[in-house]
C-alpha cells in the first residue's frame, strides 16, 4: 500500500492518476478482453462501474483497480496451465459415478490457524467431516505458529497445509502455490475462509474446475477494498454459507452475495464438552477475585472490531454503583497497549485485569457470573456460543448473528453496539437479577443453543449442502 500510495519515478503521480489516463486504457484491454471475459472471473458491469466512478473522480478505486490489472495479467500468463486442469477435472466428474466407493475430498483455503472464531469453526468443521469419512485438507495462507489450531486437528485424518505467505495483501505468488496445491489435492468440494481463503477459493475453483466452490462468510465487515473485490466476484462461488439470517440478509443488500446462491448454517459447538464445568470458586482464586464479588468475563482478540473501550466505559458506570464487580478479558491482540492506557485513565487497573491469550474457557467461564461482549461488528461470536452452553448469562451488542442467538430479555439481553450507557444498563440489570428469574433465562438460552448449534446439526447441514453441489445436473 505504501507502494502504490508514493509517487512514481519522481513525477509526482500516484497510481489512482495513472488509472485515469493511459494506463486505465491498457488496463481496460486486460480486464474486458474476450479471454478474460470467457473466464467469467469479474462482474464485468461492476467492473465498467469501478472504472466510470474513478475516472469521473467520484470514488477513488485506484488501489482496486491496480490489484485486479494485477489479476488479470495473471489469468492470461497461468491460464493455458488452468484450462488443462480444467479439462482434466471435467473428465474426472464425467466418471465420478465409478468412483463414488472413494471418500470425497475437501479443501479448506483460510488465511491463518491462529486461534480465533473463524478458525475455531474451521477445526470443528474439518474433524467433523474426517469422523464422517471425508478426505479433509486444511490450506493457510500463513505459516504456522506456537500459537495456532494446529495441534487440535485431527492427523492424520486432516491433513494441514501452509503456503508460508507473508502478511498483508493477497499476493500472486501465493495463488500460484495455491493453485499448485488444489491441482495435487484434486477436490470435489473447495470452501474459502475469510477474506484470502475465499477469494483464492473463488478464483481457483471456477479456473480448475472444481465442482462445488463454497465461500463461507464469518463477518458482516471486510473493508471498502475487499468488499468491492467479494462483489465483483459474487457469481464465481456455486453457494455461500452465512452465520445468521440477519448477516445473509446484510450481505445481499449490500450486494457482496447473491440471494440465489445464500445459505444459513451457523457455527458449531460441543455442548457435551460443557456439561462437567471445573469449580468455580477456585477459578475465583486463580484469576485473583475473591469469591462473593461478581465476574464478569469477555473474550476475544484485542482489536477494533470488538470496541473494549465501550465495555470499559460502560464498567467504569457500573463498577461506582457497584464496587464487589470484576472484569477479565481474555485474549491477545494490537490493542493491548491502548486498553492497558484507557484503564489506567479510568482508573480501573485494580478492578479489570487482561489475562492474555488463554485456552481454559471452561474453566473461566465457570469462574465467571456473566459473559460480556461489546463488538462494534460481529459474525457468530464462538464465546457467546461457549457461554450459552456453560449456563452463564449473557450481555450482548446486537451485531451480527447476535440478534439470531439472543431473544432479548428471555435468552440473554442485549444492547445497541457503541453505547456505553445502554451496555452499562443491561449488565446491572443482569447482576440484579433475581436467581430463579436468571437460572429460567439461561436454561432458554441452552434449548436455543441445541436446537440451532450442537455440531451433529451444523455437521449435517454442510453434508447437505455439499451432498446437493456434488449431484450430477439433471
Amino acid at each position: 500500500n505504501t507502494t502504490l500510495d508514493r509517487p512514481k519515478a519522481g513525477l509526482d503521480v500516484p497510481i489512482g492518476n495513472w488509472l485515469r489516463t493511459s494506463l486505465a486504457e491498457y488496463a481496460k484491454s486486460v480486464l474486458f478482453d474476450g479471454a478474460t471475459r470467457d473466464l467469467g472471473i469479474f462482474d464485468q458491469d461492476a467492473l465498467a462501474r469501478c472504472f466510470k466512478e474513478h475516472s469521473e473522480r467520484r470514488s477513488n478505486y485506484g488501489r482496486l483497480l491496480y490489484k485486479l490489472l494485477q489479476l488479470g495479467l495473471w489469468f492470461h500468463l497461468y491460464r493455458p496451465s488452468l484450462a488443462g486442469g480444467q479439462a482434466r477435472e471435467e473428465r474426472r466428474f464425467k466418471a465420478i459415478g465409478a468412483t463414488r466407493g472413494e471418500p470425497r475430498r475437501t479443501v479448506f483455503f483460510v488465511s491463518g490457524l491462529e486461534r480465533g472464531g473463524a478458525e475455531t469453526q474451521l477445526v470443528v468443521l474439518a474433524n467433523g467431516l474426517a469422523s464422517r469419512g471425508w478426505d479433509v485438507a486444511v490450506v493457510s495462507y500463513l505459516p504456522f505458529s506456537e500459537r495456532s489450531l494446529l495441534d487440535e486437528l485431527r492427523t492424520p485424518s486432516v491433513r494441514a497445509i501452509s503456503l508460508n505467505a507473508p502478511r498483508g495483501p493477497l499476493r500472486y505468488a501465493s495463488i500460484v502455490r495455491a493453485a499448485s496445491v488444489v491441482r495435487r489435492l484434486n477436490p470435489d468440494v473447495l470452501v474459502g475462509v475469510m477474506f484470502h481463503g475465499m477469494i483464492t477459493a473463488r478464483l481457483l475453483g471456477r479456473l480448475l474446475g472444481v465442482r462445488a466452490n463454497v465461500s463461507s462468510v464469518h463477518s458482516e465487515r471486510h473493508g471498502a477494498v475487499r468488499e468491492r473485490l467479494l462483489r465483483l466476484t459474487r457469481a464465481l462461488p456455486n453457494a455461500v454459507v452465512a452465520l445468521s439470517n440477519s448477516l445473509g440478509a446484510a450481505l445481499v443488500s449490500r450486494g457482496a452475495v447473491q440471494r440465489s446462491h445464500l445459505h444459513i448454517v451457523p457455527n458449531a459447538i460441543d455442548i457435551k464438552g460443557f456439561e462437567r464445568m471445573p469449580s468455580g470458586s477456585y477459578g475465583k482464586r486463580a484469576l485473583g477475585v475473591e469469591n462473593d464479588c461478581f465476574l464478569w468475563l469477555a473474550a476475544g482478540r484485542l482489536e477494533i472490531e470488538k470496541d473494549y473501550p465501550n465495555m470499559l466505559r460502560a464498567f467504569r458506570l457500573i463498577g461506582n454503583r457497584n464496587p464487589r464487580a470484576r472484569l477479565v478479558i481474555a485474549g491477545a491482540g494490537t490493542k493491548r497497549a491502548a486498553l492497558k492506557a484507557l484503564m489506567e485513565r479510568l482508573g480501573l487497573t485494580d478492578r479489570v485485569h487482561l489475562l492474555g491469550l488463554r485456552t481454559d474457557m471452561r474453566t473461566l467461564l465457570a469462574a465467571s457470573d456473566a459473559l460480556v461482549l461489546s463488538s462494534a461488528w460481529e459474525g457468530m461470536p464462538v464465546v457467546v456460543l461457549e457461554a450459552m452452553a456453560a449456563h452463564r448469562p449473557v450481555v450482548a451488542t446486537s451485531v451480527g448473528a447476535i440478534p439470531d442467538l439472543i431473544a432479548n430479555g428471555r435468552t440473554g439481553l442485549v444492547c445497541p453496539p457503541r453505547d456505553s450507557v445502554a451496555l452499562a444498563s443491561a449488565m446491572e440489570r443482569t447482576m440484579r437479577m433475581a436467581t430463579e428469574t436468571k437460572a429460567a433465562m439461561v436454561e432458554a438460552a441452552h434449548t436455543r443453543l441445541r436446537r440451532l448449534c450442537s455440531a451433529p446439526h451444523v455437521l449435517d447441514s454442510w453434508e447437505a449442502l455439499f451432498d446437493q453441489l456434488l449431484e450430477p445436473a439433471a
